[in-house]
């Protein structure tokens, strides 16, 4: 009989056809996970998700202590089905460093840090920073200028492909999100959005999508489910529609943020202060699936 063999053909390329579908967010369920115990988020330390590329195949994080008094950027690549160990970009290891975002051809990295701009007019504090890819190595990382920065504290810059650029800033008296276009080095029309976005409370960008309709945020504002919760909105009709609250389990009764949506749209990756049974008192990178509302 011939049909066992055939069969046990089909078995096979069933099995390669999983194999090959498999990924880093093939787990992904409605209910938000872990991303990779142990390896990049631990109990040990905060994790915060920064960036993710195009491909889905490689993530960029901060790691702090647990105290916050440290802060690194890491970047994480998906092979042989796992992640890879952590590795500390060339340009982070020194200061404290957090919020790392790319350019659109990717030769540029945007981030947020503490180090020393030596620079009248700036913040001593909190400025957004950026280093160039040359060749295969980083330059030494440079503050941007004003009015991107300014004596205030800046941080959180995020922007999509067509050059919108959201970041956040206390220039106004609380932290508040605002808007730039970006193009060839250079950030112009700068401003900062207003109601429904920004509110009393604080806010800060995670995520802008490619068509600039969705933009994604977390925010203290009240009422909502903890220290900060995670946002959507939409721009419609030329306007930002009403902020929507994430779910539980999405936000939780702690502190979510960082939202990043990948892969179409269909998993959100966000970072979190909530307990879970590997870790207690640290920030971690979860992901589940999302579904368009």
């Amino acid at each position: 009989m011939k049909w066992p063999v055939l069969f046990l053909i089909v078995l096979l390329l069933g099995s390669c056809q999983t194999k090959v579908r498999q990924g880093p967010w093939t787990s992904a369920t409605s209910r938000p996970q872990i991303l990779d115990f142990g390896n990049i988020s631990t109990a040990d330390h905060h994790e915060s998700i920064n960036f993710i590329s195009e491909d889905s195949q490689t993530i960029f994080f901060s790691r702090s202590d647990k105290e916050f008094k440290t802060s690194t950027l890491y970047s994480s690549a998906y092979n042989d089905g796992k992640w890879g160990k952590p590795e500390v970009l060339p340009f982070s290891g020194v200061h404290y460093d957090a919020s790392l975002h790319f350019s659109q051809d990717k030769n540029t990295a945007f981030f947020t840090s503490n180090r020393d701009p030596n620079q009248e007019g700036l913040s001593r504090e909190w400025n957004i920073w950026m280093a160039t890819m040359h060749g295969d190595s980083w330059s030494e990382p440079q503050v941007l200028p004003p009015p991107l920065n300014s004596d205030s504290l800046e941080c959180c810059l995020t922007l999509n492909s067509q050059g919108q650029a959201f970041f956040s800033s206390t220039r106004a008296g609380s932290w508040d999100i605002y808007q730039a276009n970006y193009n060839a080095g250079t950030f112009t029309n700068i401003a900062i959005l207003q109601e429904p976005i920004n509110s009393d409370r604080g806010e800060w960008p995670g995520y802008i999508s490619e068509d600039g309709t969705t933009l994604l945020f977390s925010s203290t504002r009240k009422p909502g489910i903890g220290g900060d919760d995670l946002y959507i909105t939409r721009f419609e009709n030329g306007k930002w529609s009403e902020p929507r609250l994430f779910p539980e389990p999405i936000n939780s009764s702690s502190y979510d943020d960082n939202p990043r949506l990948i892969m179409n749209g269909k998993i959100l990756v966000f970072s979190s202060w909530r307990d879970n049974p590997t870790s207690r008192g640290v920030s971690n990178i979860y992901y589940n699936r999302h579904t368009s509302e």
